[in-house]
């Protein structure tokens, strides 16, 4: 039984990671093909997160963009995973956006709330949950089918005088 539950949990938790991991790549290169309009930076800076065992770093950049009358704001600088080690590579992109300045804005034509600066770019962090994923899920099956081995052997086994039969 345990090992049916530990089986299920790891092809759920592989197929759901693989699926998410998945999603950013699809939008960021979706948005490469939404129409753009002139925005303005509102604000620039390098968010530092500090934990017992490592600092990551993440750009926040805020904007505002106007699509027919309506103004939006959004702070989707990509559909990619922001986070990294790499200060300098954050502080980079940062640089690339600074305050008051204009910049070309996509927007989902569908949607204009929903947003982004950089479209079509896809980095080698964003296949990591994929991969995860699917190990998850692989290493889900492989234990699934060794259940199943188990439980097909423990049938096909004679039963003792005696000995009570298991479930």
């Amino acid at each position: 039984m345990k090992n049916t539950f530990f089986a299920a949990l790891l092809l759920i938790g592989g197929i759901w990671l693989t699926i998410y991991g998945i999603e950013h790549p699809l939008w960021s290169l979706r948005a490469a093909g939404w129409p753009t309009v002139e925005g303005q930076i509102i604000t620039s800076s390098v968010e530092t997160f500090r934990s017992r065992r490592n600092t990551t770093y993440a750009p926040k950049v805020s904007y505002s963009y106007k699509v027919g009358a309506t103004v939006f704001s959004s702070d989707v600088i990509e559909f990619s995973l922001e986070n990294s080690g790499d200060a300098v590579a954050v502080r980079e992109v940062v640089n690339r956006f600074p305050a008051n300045s204009k910049v070309m804005v996509h927007y989902q034509p569908n949607d204009p709330q929903t947003a982004c600066l950089i479209a079509g770019a896809i980095s080698w962090r964003d296949f990591i949950p994929i991969v995860i994923g699917l190990v998850l899920a692989g290493v889900g099956v492989l234990t699934a089918l060794e259940v199943v081995r188990d439980r097909k052997k423990a049938k096909s086994q004679p039963q003792k005088k005696g000995e009570k039969k298991r479930a």
